[in-house]
This record gives C-alpha cells, sequence and structure tokens, in this order.
C-alpha cells in the first residue's frame, strides 16, 4: 500500500499537495491542516510492506523536530518513505534515518545548551531561574480550605491560584487525592 500523506494550514498548498501524492500513484492520500490525525493514522496502518509518501519534507510537519518525529514513527513501521521534492527514498535502516537520528541529537543538544547558558546569564545577572515562588497567602489560603474538609482540591486550585502539585508539596503527600 502507497499511503500519502500533508499537512498544511493553507488550502491551496494542500490541495496541491493531494494533488501531488494522487498523480504519485497513492493508495490512500490524507492531508490535513493542522491536527495529526491523520498522521496518526498512516503510522498506525503502514507496516513494513508499505511506502509513506509526503510531497516535501516541510509538508510532513510544522517544524524540524516534528519532522524528525515524525520520520523515527516511520521508520519504527517498517515502512519506505519518499519525500517526492526532495528526491528521498528511504527504506528502513536506511542511512538516511540515522542522520536524521542524528540531526535530532544535536537539536536536541543545541536546545538543551540554549536553555542552559540563558539560565546562566540569569544567574549571574543576580535573577532567578524557574517558576516564581507561590503567594505565602495563597498557599495558606489553600491549605486551610484542604484541611477543612469542605473544598475539592479542583475547587480550592480554582480559587487561590495554587497548583495541586504546590498544595500537596506543601501538605506533605504524594500527589493522589480527589480531584
Amino acid at each position: 500500500m502507497i499511503y500519502g500523506y500533508a499537512r498544511s494550514s493553507d488550502d491551496a498548498e494542500r490541495d496541491a499537495a493531494v494533488r501531488a501524492l494522487e498523480e504519485h500513484g497513492c493508495d490512500v492520500v490524507s492531508a490535513d491542516a493542522g491536527s495529526r490525525v491523520f498522521l496518526d493514522e498512516v503510522v498506525a496502518s503502514a507496516s513494513d510492506a508499505d511506502t509513506v509518501v509526503v510531497p516535501s519534507l516541510s509538508l510532513l510537519a510544522p517544524d524540524v523536530r516534528g519532522v524528525l518525529d515524525a520520520l523515527a514513527r516511520i521508520e519504527r513501521t517498517g515502512a519506505t518513505f519518499m519525500a517526492l521534492e526532495e528526491g528521498i527514498e528511504a527504506a528502513p535502516g536506511d542511512p538516511f534515518f540515522s542522520h536524521m537520528g542524528a540531526l535530532s541529537k544535536v537539536a536536541s543538544r543545541a536546545r538543551s545548551r540554549t536553555i542552559r547558558n540563558g539560565m546562566g546569564k540569569a544567574r549571574a545577572k543576580g535573577g532567578s531561574v524557574g517558576r516564581p515562588a507561590a503567594d505565602s497567602s495563597a498557599l495558606e489560603e489553600a491549605i486551610s480550605m484542604k484541611e477543612s474538609g469542605e473544598f475539592t482540591v479542583r475547587e480550592i486550585v480554582k480559587a487561590t491560584g495554587v497548583s495541586k502539585a504546590t498544595l500537596y508539596r506543601h501538605l506533605g503527600k504524594a500527589g493522589a487525592g480527589d480531584t
């Protein structure tokens, strides 16, 4: 089976992509405007005897990370992958997939490094890193409400703005309970 997939929020681009996939001879063509429903269906249906075709890598996902994640999912199905515009055809185990995996690691490490550098700069300037501390008066109110037994955690969170995790952490509990 040849599955065609495209993702675009632009109607004209999506229509052109569908035409290209149909002209390529795809048995099933799916295109969506932003959700991953059709991609999820293609990945769930594809197997090692199938091919997943996209008109262009840029129509597989909205960003590089999404493209890399989608490619990894497609490779795990055992299906062959094709990107028409880029002239890519890759079966599982093809160096293309290992190169994309390496790019994924590079992108992830670069994001981590950027975040760590930003945190270091903030600390050096005397700034705080992470979420601001919970408002102590709101926290006290949340604890009182919980201890009274008159309110659900959901009601307490809504009324005080204190998160469920913060409330339980300050109550010395593990987190489960009424919601």
